[in-house]
This record gives C-alpha cells, structure tokens and sequence, in this order.
C-alpha cells in the first residue's frame, strides 16, 4: 500500500497477517518487488549481522576500552574474587558484606581463581560489550533493517547517553552486573517492537536476576507499554472483550518464567536485611541517599545543567514523536507497529522518573519513609530508554528519507547527519581516551588541573606503593587508606579499614562503614594535618580497634607534621620509602 503512496519501492514490508499485540504474527516479510528493486543498503550476505555486531562491538571498545579498572570495576570484581577467595583481603568490611548481585559473581567471580583482576576485567569487558553489540544490532534491525543502520544508531545512542544523561547512568562501560542486564533488556525491547511479548518477560526476568533495579524498571516500563498498546490494538476493534482474552501461553507463562528468574535478583538483597534493627535500616538508607549516591538518586542533587540538557532532549524528543505520526500516517501500520510499542516503552520510564521527581520533592521536605524509596534509582531508566529511542527513530527516518524519498534535501540533510554523528563520536573517542589513566584513579587520586604530568607522576607512584604493599606485606594486613582513593584494594591485594567508594549494600555494615568514616576519613577530608591531627596514642587505639597493622598516607602530610613543633614525627616506623628517599606516598607501620 505504501509502496503506491510514495511511488518507492519500500526496502520492508510489514506482513498483515497476525497481531503483535498478541504475541502472534507481527514478522517481517520483503515483497519481490521490493527485492528487485533493492540498492547497496539492502544487499544483505548471510553473515551481515555478525559483521554489524562486530562494527557495534568496536565502537564500543572505542568508548569504553580505558585501562583498568574502570569506576566501579574496582568496587564490584574485586567483591567477585573475594565470593571466590575468602583468602583475599580477609576481614574486609565491604568484601565481606553481603553480595547483592549474587548471580553475577555466581557466574563469572570463579574467573579470578585463574587470572588476574585485569585480565578477569577485560575478558568480562569483551563479552559484556559483544552481547549488547549482539542485542543492538536485533534492535536497531527490528526498527530499520538496513545495512550498518545499526552502527550508526549505537554511535547516535552512545553519544546521547554520555552527553545528555540526567542522573549519570551508564550503560556501556566497565564490568560489571548492570551490562549484562541492559544485553537482556536491550534483547526483550528487540522482541518488543516485533509484538513478540512472550519472550519479552522471560528476557527481562534475567535481566532483574543480574540485576534487580535494572531489569525491575524495565518490567515496569514494559508493562505500561503493553497496556497503552493492548488499549490502542482494542479500540479499533468491535470486539472489545474478545481482544482482551490473552492466551495462557502468550502472557501469563511467560510472566512467570520471568518472575521466577527474577528471584535470583530480587532475594540476594531482602536477605541481606534479615534480622537488622528497624532504626539501622532507616539510619542506612538515609545515608545511602543523604550522603553516598545523592548524585544518582535526589533530583534536587542534580546539577541544573543536567536538569536542562535532559529537558532539551524530552523536548526534541517530543517534537521527533509528534513529527512521525504526523508524517507516517498515510500508511500508520509502519509507525504503530515499529516504533510506538518503543516510544511507549520510554514513556513508561519517563513516568517512572517522574514519580520519582515527586518522591524526592517529598524527601527533601523531611518526609522519613520517601528518602528511604529514593534508593531504588527512579531515574536510572530514563537514562537509558530516552537516548535509545531517539536514536532509533532518529535512524527510522534517515533511512525513511534515503529509501522513500526523492527529495534532494533530504537525501542530503541525511548524508550530513551520519557525517556529524560519526564526526562527533571520534571526537567523543578521544577525549575518553586522552589521559589513558584508569577512571577509577581520575575519579578518586588527587587533581592537578594545571599539570598533567605531575597528575600522571601521582598516579603512578601510587601505583607503587601499592605494589610493594603487595609484595613486602603479609597478606592478612590492615591498612588505614587514604580517603581520596577507591583502588587500593585492586592494586594491592590487601584488606583496608574503610574506603569511601566501598559502600556496603546491607543494613548493618552501612552503620560501621559510616561510623568508620566520621573517626577515619573525615579528619583527612577536613583537617589540615589529616589523620595526622591525632595523637600517635590515639592513632594507636584506632589501629587496635579495627586490626590496623599500616598506615598509608601522603608524604605532603608526614612532611608537614615533622616539621611541626606541636606534632612532631610519628613515632610509627617507616617502612616505606627507604630511609633518605621520598615519595608522593609513606607507610607506616604501628
């Protein structure tokens, strides 16, 4: 029908037969006429999805591939060799708390018994970014099956979720659990739009094993998306109550293949807080939200810039949605089969955030039991689903200009696009790429914005402390760390009193680990002498009660109490650097 519209042979035609809104049918068929008639774009080999999820793979790699670890690489692979070795840094608090992402160290921690946490990191980075690759590729291919249409929408997406998130979630980086959960939540959206709902749950249900918050979100996203379509699909119909009988085998089963896997994901965390005190479970998540993650979880947190960009894209993203209908209704089965089910999708978890918006205005205004509800990350699926909708029909009409349209501007306003895309995402490349410093250390080891080389010395020296704490200490040590640090643990393979980054995810080790930060980390943070400010009796108390055997501090700060009258040299021996040496780091040994 469209092919007479336009007068174009269309690259796709959408079958009549079946219904996507019932789990049946909804496939794509090509007319011969339209085989007949295809160009370059379409002369599709047998292995031209392999070759695609490779191109996407790389481009990944290219975003992504920063030496390890990467920002919560050493928060979470560290966790996944101790599930692994108890022998690893044995008796550390945030090691030893519970393990909310269960099945991600059940599945890849044993790794770590034969390779090392670098290597265990890129082997996960590897397969992590292929699958997604994998998954965008049949996503992008369900939307606009044309030839590298795919690549250009991973790039459009990338370039999106890195420049206009809102509360800094990303979805291709590091690995970790939450990659594996967007490869499954990336590969039921694929299966969304072709109206395929029975595998949609089961895939999101192994999403939320991997990860609960993640895969939780999208379930409820999709469930809205599948509602809005089943009320659209019933209001065409005369028989109303007919449509609305769904077969056992296309909805109910599915759901509850998915909610049985989903318990992986959803028991490891409820266990965890078995048995803690009512007060501790409140004073936990008020500093999990209050102080920790605010930046992820309090819209009034948020920078204003943040708030705006996000703003801009709902607008764009608006205007995009409005246009398309406008434009494709002369044949709507296109639009309504292939992108609405999606833009209900993102619009579900626009709602979500939005509900979210509420609950953190609730907060703000004291209300005890909402500031306990931010923690569940109401605006990390906005992050994701409104970047990768525009993207995706973003490519839905290029491709619509290029294939069905013979209107000069178009075509060139297309071939202009793809230029910038592509343009903005090498520039993108290589900025991530610049320093070539893990983003765990740029994250957390001190700045200096007028050097880079004394920046790059800094990292490397602590790099060799850590070293030689690994190989010149036993490996039951304690150390007290420095607080501008997240990758002592990585480097050194040793236990450490308390570290910022390592926030506990149960109840009752949240309140030692904060406890631990008021007596430890808080002097270096606000002190001019940081930990220094104690007496060498008091440092010595500190040290026994928590098992202390080293401490680790800046040379600036051991210098500045030598040469002060009132504190003097700690009479704590130095192991480290030798005597007569200097170096950007010192030991201590109590």
């Amino acid at each position: 029908m469209i092919d007479a519209v336009f007068k174009l042979p269309l690259p796709f035609k959408i079958s009549r037969g079946g219904d996507s809104g019932t789990g049946r049918g909804g496939s794509e068929t090509v007319s011969s006429s339209s085989r007949a008639a295809r160009g370059p774009l379409h002369e599709t080999g047998k292995y031209q999805w392999l070759l695609e999820t490779l191109l996407i793979a790389v481009c990944f790699f290219l975003y992504a591939g920063q030496p390890t670890p990467d920002v919560n690489e050493s928060h979470y692979l560290t966790k996944a060799k101790h599930f692994w070795d108890a022998g690893y840094c044995p008796g550390d608090l945030f090691l030893g708390s519970s393990f909310s992402h269960w099945l991600f160290y059940v599945c890849f921690g044993w790794m770590t018994k034969f390779m090392s946490l670098t290597a265990f990191a890129w082997t996960g980075r590897v397969l992590t970014w292929s699958l997604m690759a994998f998954a965008w590729q049949k996503l992008s291919h369900a939307i606009v099956p044309l030839k590298f249409m795919s690549v250009l929408s991973a790039l459009f997406f990338l370039l999106l979720n890195d420049k206009f998130h809102l509360a800094g979630e990303w979805v291709v980086g590091g690995f970790e659990a939450k990659g594996f959960a967007y490869f499954f939540v990336i590969l039921g959206l694929s299966q969304l739009v072709k109206g395929n709902w029975r595998y949609v749950w089961p895939l999101l249900g192994a999403a939320s094993a991997f990860h609960v918050l993640v895969g939780g979100w999208a379930v409820l996203a999709c469930l809205f998306a599948s509602v809005v379509v089943q009320i659209r699909r019933a209001s065409n119909r005369s028989t109303t109550l007919e449509f609305w009988k769904v077969r056992t085998n296309d909805w109910w089963v599915p759901l509850a293949i998915g909610g049985l896997l989903a318990l992986a994901g959803i028991l490891p965390p409820l266990i965890s807080d078995f048995g803690a005190a009512a007060a501790d479970k409140q004073f936990a998540s008020e500093v999990y939200v209050g102080q920790r993650i605010a930046h992820h979880l309090d819209f009034d947190a948020f920078p204003t810039w943040h708030v705006a960009r996000f703003a801009i894209l709902i607008a764009f993203w608006g205007l995009l949605y409005q246009w398309l209908k406008t434009r494709l209704m002369v044949n709507p089965v296109i639009f309504h089969r292939k992108l609405e089910p999606l833009q209900d999708f993102a619009t579900g978890a626009l709602l979500i955030s939005f509900f979210g918006l509420i609950i953190s205005g609730l907060a703000d205004s004291g209300n005890v039991f909402c500031a306990g509800l931010l923690k569940f990350y109401w605006f990390r699926l906005a992050d994701f689903a409104v970047p990768a909708t525009i993207s995706l029909a973003s490519c839905f009409v290029i491709a619509f200009w290029l294939e069905l349209e013979n209107d000069v501007f178009r075509r060139a306003s297309s071939v202009i696009f793809t230029v910038c895309v592509f343009l903005a995402a090498g520039l993108l490349f290589l900025e991530r790429h610049q320093l070539q410093i893990p983003n765990a250390d740029v994250r957390s080891l001190p700045q200096y914005p007028e050097s880079e080389t004394r920046f790059r010395e800094s990292w490397q020296n602590w790099v060799k402390v850590c070293d030689w704490i690994r190989d010149n200490t036993p490996e039951d040590s304690v150390f007290i760390t420095p607080h501008q640090q997240q990758t002592f643990k990585w480097y050194a393979s040793r236990t450490e009193v308390v570290s910022w980054k390592d926030i506990p995810q149960d109840a009752n080790s949240i309140v030692q680990w904060h406890q631990r930060l008021k007596e430890i980390q808080d002097p270096q943070q606000f002190a001019e002498m940081q930990i220094l400010m104690y007496t060498d009796e008091q440092l010595s108390e500190i040290a026994e009660k928590y098992g202390a055997n080293y401490l680790l501090i800046p040379q600036a700060v051991y210098d500045l109490a030598c040469s002060n009258p009132d504190i003097g040299k700690p009479k704590f021996e130095c192991v480290y650097p030798a005597e007569g040496k200097r170096a950007t780091w010192v030991v201590l040994k109590f």
